[in-house]
């Protein structure tokens, strides 16, 4: 990457695999808490797969692009692995997805401070009530 990337080719490059990331984890959160369980934990962990694929993409270009580094994307990408390990556990485990449902919960709260960053429009990530 050139050493004086403009900050609107960062977010032009960012800003889609972080909202990729979301939309795959919010599938795989939701398909979490399916009535087919062996089924949708397959299918969650699909989704949790592709969001992996995404966020790991973006912390590679982030992490290369140390001239825009904010605590949010690092908040962000901690809050996602605390996600990512709670489902796969349950998953594996067979237990309830409660804390699945908790850390993702506080998964899109770090997320609302890094699309403020980033002009990423994620409010239709939480629209959905998840009872």
């Amino acid at each position: 990457m050139s050493e004086h990337m403009e900050l609107e080719d960062f977010k032009s490059v960012i800003k889609p695999l972080i909202y990729e990331c979301l939309s795959s984890a919010k599938d795989s959160h939701d398909i979490a808490f399916g009535d087919n369980r062996e089924i949708d934990d397959l299918l969650a962990g699909i989704f949790l797969n592709d969001a992996t694929s995404h966020i790991n993409s973006a912390k590679i270009f982030y992490y290369q692009n140390p001239d825009f580094g904010h605590q949010e994307f690092d908040e962000f990408f901690n809050r996602y692995d605390i996600y990512r390990g709670e489902i796969l556990d349950n998953i594996r485990t067979k237990h309830s997805h409660q804390w699945t449902d908790i850390e993702y919960r506080s998964f899109l709260e770090a997320a609302k401070p890094l699309a403020d960053l980033i002009d990423l429009k994620i409010d239709h990530f939480y629209k959905e009530d998840l009872d």
